[in-house]
């Protein structure tokens, strides 16, 4: 399954809401989990992310071929 940051955000925002108005503590601590591995998996994507774009100095971007 591929997700992409406008989907994790949403699932957090999900997440967030989930705690604030869910009916119990056990329910609570279940959202809180999910809530971090979501967000520890985000920070990891993110951070290989920079690593491959970072690899060289510079990136051109333009078009030659008429």
């Amino acid at each position: 399954m591929n997700l992409n940051s406008k989907d994790l955000t949403i699932i957090e925002q999900a997440l967030n809401e989930a705690i604030h108005h869910c009916g119990g503590y056990q329910n609570s601590l279940n959202y809180r989990e999910v809530l971090s591995k979501l967000q520890s998996l985000s920070k990891s994507n993110d951070q290989l992310n920079q690593e491959v774009t970072s690899h060289d100095g510079f990136r051109y971007d333009y078009d030659d071929s008429k």
